[in-house]
């Protein structure tokens, strides 16, 4: 079956070179990469522009997506974005993919011929370097880069199979190729040497082992791993790998579709070694763990370093959550887990029996990235002893039965310099610790703000981090700043911001009239909850009042400010309806514990727009600064340009 679109290559259509300007191109290639999936406006005019949108954009961008309609059906718009209808086989990366995961499921049945067979008709399907002709760097980093080293690692994973059924001299030629384009592959350097070793070709094999040491040490100033030097080992001792039966067990690996570790991860430290202990202390029943936190302070991050250190037998299973319902999640993971195309059940209920059988033996680590809600959660937690699952979310999903959650917070001073360190360079960083540090704080710490400064920085070799410093400075323009290729904090905050019902996000745009760092919800009339819910708010405990209280980082302060000038009536506004209702709590509370005013027989406040004489404005200092637990929600200046 020919596939109707190509990426993996120049961009193709019905097997003819995509038409149409460069912009056209990589619109296209953004949609046919996530196919039956909505891709948001942001997030194209990103890819179409390079990072860098002109403020028509949205408006040339429907443009665009109309003339892409006269060469492509299916284009759809959906609320906030586009989606591409077409069949998943019909684009060749998501072919691609398929026949991988075909051949991984393969290959854990023990059918090495056909596995083998099958990772070479993946590889078939690529006809040259993936987005050849489509000029934009992000699609390049997002999409380009992982499919290439799935590429890279299917070839890793064929020539094995192959070196077990002793076809070693057949694919020497490759791997010299192979190594050659990419000398710091230790793994493809192991199979050059199994291969020339199985060929007969000792010698060759030895002279391959230094090679590899050479340059490994000079441009990596590494030693070889452990497999590298086992593979030496065989070599010298002129130990021949196993037998194909034996091949074929050690071929049938856990599952791991884990994503890629972050390489500059820093600190997390109390986090990482909370999910240690409880990996180490756990007995036979599965364990839930969550972590839970405000958008972009980097959870999935944690969860992913962490579930690279932990083996689990079964495999280690990965399904990014978001809006998806459980069930579609489910036929993901069955597929993982081998069950073939055609015998996965139509019914949710079919689904999550088959899963929790498929898992019942099984020792698995599942990690389920950005969960909505505790019913997205549940069907999904493996049933097997010693299963191990890792929930990320913006909630701590506290209806979750015997699960545990630990809440993920900003980084410290010393954390966030790391961090942004391990992304621009230590040694910039060393060079301007006062701007480093500047830069953190403008950031609050949040790691998605600070890996975005620090890309910009890394992009920038000619930029001071002063420089950077002092763009961030700029309130109005913080959250522009704060955007690189496909990561942008306004982005990150904005998912949150669309997921509440509309009561919900007027609460959040009326908070955004406000400086303070927290407020309590009785100041304001309002149940702050659900914003808490959302990772949007984050509860600050009880005041002297008793009263529980809810803070926000500054980054979402921003977001909310920019939400009620583009979306509300004012700070003004909003100001004058809270203070009112402070002003209205005062007065009931001061009739009810105060004598009234002689001669009146009530206690008279005058809020700010009624009758009567408003107060001086040192009187409502001075009245202010008698309820401390009030006055900063409301006193502090409103934001710039929000009404």
């Amino acid at each position: 079956m020919n596939v109707r679109f190509g990426v993996l290559g120049p961009l193709r259509i019905e097997g003819e070179r995509a038409p149409g300007p460069a912009k056209h191109r990589a619109l296209l290639a953004a949609l046919l990469l996530e196919a039956r999936e909505q891709v948001p406006v942001e997030r194209l005019m990103s890819v179409v522009w390079d990072d860098r949108p002109p403020a028509s954009a949205e408006s040339v961008l429907r443009v665009y997506v109309s003339a892409l309609r006269k060469l492509v059906d299916g284009i759809r718009t959906v609320p906030g974005g586009y989606l591409l209808e077409v069949e998943p086989d019909d684009v060749d990366c998501h072919r691609f993919e398929r026949l991988v995961a075909e051949a991984r499921r393969l290959r854990g049945e023990g059918r090495i011929a056909e596995a083998a067979d099958g990772f070479r008709a993946a590889l078939g399907v690529w006809r040259g370097q993936a987005l050849a002709d489509v000029e934009s760097s992000v699609l390049r980093r997002s999409h380009a880069v992982p499919l290439e080293e799935l590429r890279l690692t299917a070839i890793e994973e064929r020539v094995r199979l192959d070196l077990s059924l002793g076809r070693g001299a057949e694919v020497v030629g490759e791997l010299r190729a192979l190594v050659g384009a990419h000398p710091l592959r230790e793994r493809a350097w192991v199979r050059l040497i199994e291969a020339l070793h199985q060929a007969g070709r000792r010698s060759e094999a030895l002279a391959a082992y230094q090679d590899a040491r050479r340059t490994l040490v000079e441009e990596l100033g590494l030693e070889p791993g452990a497999e590298l030097a086992e593979a030496h080992r065989r070599v010298l001792s002129d130990e021949q790998p196993g037998s194909a039966d034996r091949r074929s067990r050690e071929d049938a690996a856990p599952i791991n579709e884990l994503p890629p570790d972050v390489s500059d991860f820093a600190g997390r430290r109390q986090v990482l070694d909370w999910i240690g202990t409880a990996v180490r202390e756990q007995a036979a029943a599965p364990v839930h763990l969550v972590l839970h936190g405000p958008p972009g302070c980097g959870k999935s991050a944690v969860a992913v370093h962490a579930a690279a250190g932990i083996e689990r037998p079964g495999g280690r299973l990965y399904a990014a959550l978001g809006a998806r319902p459980p069930g579609a999640v489910l036929e993901d993971l069955l597929r993982s887990l081998g069950c073939p195309d055609g015998a996965v059940p139509p019914a949710l209920d079919e689904r999550v029996r088959l899963y929790r059988s498929m898992t019942a033996g099984r020792r698995l680590l599942v990690l389920l990235d950005d969960a909505a809600d505790e019913a997205q959660v549940r069907p999904l937690l493996p049933t097997g002893p010693g299963s191990l699952t890792l929930v990320t979310s913006r909630s701590p999903l506290a209806g979750l039965e015997a699960a545990r959650a630990y809440e993920l917070g900003v980084l410290d001073d010393d954390g966030a310099v790391a961090m942004l360190g391990g992304v621009t360079g230590h040694d910039r960083v060393r060079a301007e610790p006062e701007a480093a540090l500047r830069i953190v704080r403008l950031c609050g710490g949040l790691p998605l703000a600070l890996r975005i400064a620090g890309s910009r920085l890394a992009r920038k070799p000619g930029w001071t981090l002063d420089h950077l410093a002092g763009r961030l400075s700029d309130e109005r323009r913080r959250l522009d700043e704060l955007s690189a290729g496909d990561l942008a904090v306004r982005g990150s905050l904005a998912l949150g911001y669309r997921g509440l019902p509309d009561p919900e996000r007027r609460l959040l745009r009326e908070l955004g009239a406000l400086s303070a760092p927290d407020f309590a919800p009785w100041v304001l009339g309002a149940d702050l909850e659900p914003l808490a819910e959302a990772g949007l708010l984050q509860s600050r405990g009880l005041d002297e009042a008793g009263q529980e209280r809810y803070g926000w980082h500054d980054l979402t302060r921003l977001y909310a400010a920019e939400r009620l000038a583009e979306e509300g009536s004012g700070a003004r506004t909003v100001l004058e309806a809270r203070a009112a209702t402070v002003l209205e709590r005062t007065r009931r509370a001061r009739a009810a514990l105060l004598p009234a005013e002689p001669g009146t027989g009530r206690t008279e406040i005058h809020p700010p727009g009624r009758t009567g004489a408003p107060p001086e404005a040192a009187d409502w200092d001075a009245g202010f600064s008698r309820w401390p637990l009030t006055g900063s929600a409301l006193t502090g200046s409103a934001p710039s340009g929000a009404g």
